[in-house]
């Protein structure tokens, strides 16, 4: 899993000792990766190479697993062939009952749904003579937005309207491990509360990252006893 979040921020630095905190950040450059597609049990395999992140999406709603979905651009893909032997770690799933509130300006809201996405605006580069793409480079800024669900806020409305900003952080915690999602510089976008029946009321609330230079609009910090950063 670190391994996937480091290509789709791009740098991460580690601290501590068992347990360790490996903290990525979005960086300028993207690495890339050579990726393996086992296509079932046919015993068959394709490998992909040259694949950069093209944007990453973290979603957990209530009673469900955190997931995390990826769109890769690459650069070619092999002739099938014999498919390799993978080999799986023995890491922790991210639960709905793992996460606590979600923090900013001073005010925490529990939440029943969060999704966050990545985008970062990864284009092909084609040229004449080649009928494979060149390196996948940016064609505009990243962008980071965090759309939650919580009950109804009248503090919420009023930061939208007041366009207050603020580091909106969201930690799932298991014992000694977590991931901690900030969402850096953050401003609400749009805050709805419809009502079209007797129960709670419920708003979805929109939230963009910004960068101010320093902080580039996300951080990840994943605390675990693995000594990599790109280690299960």
């Amino acid at each position: 899993m670190g391994l996937l979040v480091k290509h789709a921020l791009g740098a991460v630095a580690t601290t501590g000792s068992d347990p360790y905190v490996h903290a990525y950040t979005l960086s300028s450059t993207l690495p890339s990766l050579t990726v393996e597609e086992i296509r079932g049990n046919s015993g068959q395999s394709e490998v992909y190479e040259g694949m950069v992140v093209s944007s990453a999406t973290f979603e957990c709603s209530a009673a469900s697993e955190m997931t995390l979905a990826l769109d890769f651009i690459g650069e070619t893909a092999s002739t099938r062939g014999s498919a390799g032997t993978p080999s799986y770690g023995t890491g922790t799933t991210v639960l709905h009952h793992h996460a606590g509130t979600m923090s900013i300006a001073g005010n925490a809201y529990s939440l029943s749904s969060f999704s966050l996405t990545l985008n970062n605006n990864i284009s092909r580069r084609q040229f004449l003579g080649s009928k494979l793409t060149a390196e996948p480079l940016r064609s505009d800024f990243s962008t980071v937005e965090c759309s939650v669900t919580v009950d109804a806020s009248d503090q919420l409305y009023t930061d939208l309207h007041a366009d207050t900003q603020a580091d909106a952080t969201i930690t799932f915690t298991s014992g000694a491990l977590s991931i901690e999602f900030v969402i850096q510089n953050a401003y609400i976008s749009s805050a709805s509360d419809p009502i079209s029946g007797a129960g709670v009321i419920t708003q979805s609330v929109v939230l963009q990252g910004e960068s101010d230079g320093t902080d580039e609009g996300l951080k990840i910090s994943i605390t675990n006893g693995h000594s990599t950063a790109v280690n299960n």
